[in-house]
């Protein structure tokens, strides 16, 4: 019991962490275009370094955005095939819904090894504007594998246990 008041809680914060980091970073990029459009308009000074703050900005909002649309099983589907394969067995859709997890579940551990593989080459060279890694770019998408793939982890868990809402697969 005490080990799922845990995961609830931290499912909770990092649900919050998520939409305000999403939500604070679509603001601050939205003051900075606003602010480069307005000193590139009027001629005023160049800012060079802005473009990769913007990249950064826009690579952090959509990949921790799709960790909360992976957490809320938002994400596209194919509704076609959905339909077609479920039948009115509740254990088939149960093992169609833990097939799905399980090659999401594989996609998402190929990610990562590649975005690690690839980080790992990027740590020794520089943005072209701002002096930090270009692994600074990747950081957002293997954080946000590494959260896809904790809840990856639970949904399997949950359809194992026969928990999970099978509505949705």
């Amino acid at each position: 019991m005490f080990l799922k008041d845990v995961s609830h809680s931290f499912d909770k914060f990092l649900f919050l962490f998520l939409r305000r980091s999403c939500i604070l970073s679509y603001a601050i990029l939205f003051t900075i275009i606003l602010y480069v459009v307005v000193i590139r308009h009027l001629k005023l000074s160049s800012v060079f370094w802005i473009d990769d703050i913007i990249n950064l900005l826009i690579v952090w909002m959509v990949f921790m955005g799709s960790v909360l649309v992976a957490r809320e099983n938002d994400h596209i589907n194919i509704p076609f095939l959905i339909h077609l394969l479920r039948k009115k067995s509740r254990f088939f859709n149960i093992v169609i819904a833990i097939f799905n997890q399980v090659l999401v579940l594989f996609f998402l551990l190929f990610l990562l090894k590649g975005v690690w593989d690839f980080m790992s080459v990027a740590a020794f060279s520089n943005l072209p504007r701002i002096p930090i890694a270009k692994s600074w770019w990747l950081l957002p998408v293997f954080i946000s594998t590494l959260l896809m793939l904790i809840y990856s982890l639970k949904k399997i868990f949950s359809l194992i246990q026969r928990r999970g809402d099978f509505r949705e697969i």
